[in-house]
């Protein structure tokens, strides 16, 4: 990975640092990362929580300052930012089947991570946009690089429900709210994002279920990806790969690769309907076959 360099900790540097990691990805450098809450300076606990959110949504996720600066650990500033903090960092282990996925399919693709918007839109709007970003094929992210701001302009290239509050957007502009305890992200239409509940570490040996948040309009393609974390024998077929499809009739599951042997889990898909209503089905998945699951 690439480190982008002794960053401070001022407000500029969020922005900074969102379109150093964009700007990376273009040139092939996949997996990068900069030093939350800045390098040199002294941060403030509404900066740390902005930069921290940035990092969130990054490939490498690391806060680092340099020595004789302010401390800038989660439980510096408080019990209310501690919390605040911790919650940011639970949502990231959460993603990393997400995150996982992406990174490794965006590698045999050669599509990375992180990506300007105009990557996968080619419009007018996307092409001036440099404060927003995509993570995956399914989430937009829109950082926060300002003090005490309420609200922000973000521009959505299709519907989208907002991953954190539930609230659901058409395509276009708008204004949304910027609480200080969540980034502005959201999740598109016709996708599906995995996740699981968030650990103290990574072994997915141990994960007992994979939790699937569909935003469903009329039917989604996505996948999932896993294998043994820690070697390069996925160069070699040994890895799992699954194909999954939601409509609004049954989800379907198809392995794909199964060159590496995964557990049996549950597989919970939470599927939330243009109008925001949620239906919620369950299957055991094992390491090989096929699965059809009706929604009624």
């Amino acid at each position: 990975g690439v480190w982008t360099g002794d960053n401070h900790s001022w407000w500029e540097h969020i922005l900074q640092e969102t379109i150093r990691i964009n700007s990376l990805s273009l040139v092939g450098v996949f997996y990068s990362g900069c030093d939350i809450g800045g390098f040199g300076g002294d941060v403030n606990a509404q900066m740390l929580i902005r930069f921290m959110q940035l990092g969130l949504f990054s490939p490498m996720f690391r806060n680092h300052s340099a020595i004789g600066t302010r401390r800038q650990e989660p439980w510096q500033f408080g019990q209310e930012v501690e919390i605040i903090l911790k919650n940011v960092i639970e949502y990231r282990y959460k993603l990393i089947p997400y995150i996982y996925t992406q990174y490794m399919t965006g590698v045999m693709k050669n599509i990375p991570l992180v990506r300007p918007m105009f990557y996968d839109f080619k419009t007018s709007e996307a092409l001036k946009i440099e404060d927003q970003f995509m993570f995956g094929d399914s989430i937009v992210v829109a950082p926060v690089y300002r003090p005490n701001v309420q609200k922000k302009i973000v521009w959505l290239p299709k519907k989208a429900l907002n991953l954190f509050d539930g609230k659901i957007y058409k395509k276009g502009w708008h204004i949304v709210e910027t609480p200080i305890e969540y980034i502005p992200a959201f999740q598109l239409i016709n996708t599906a994002i995995p996740t699981m509940e968030p650990q103290q570490y990574i072994d997915m040996e141990k994960v007992n279920k994979i939790i699937w948040n569909v935003f469903l309009g009329t039917k989604v393609e996505s996948v999932f990806y896993e294998d043994d974390g820690v070697s390069m024998d996925y160069k070699n077929g040994k890895y799992n790969l699954k194909n999954v499809y939601v409509n609004n009739e049954h989800v379907k599951i198809e392995t794909v690769q199964n060159g590496y042997q995964t557990r049996r889990r549950i597989w919970e898909f939470r599927i939330t309907d243009v109008r925001g209503n949620i239906k919620t089905i369950q299957v055991e998945v094992d390491s090989n076959g096929e699965y059809t699951i009706p929604l009624q």
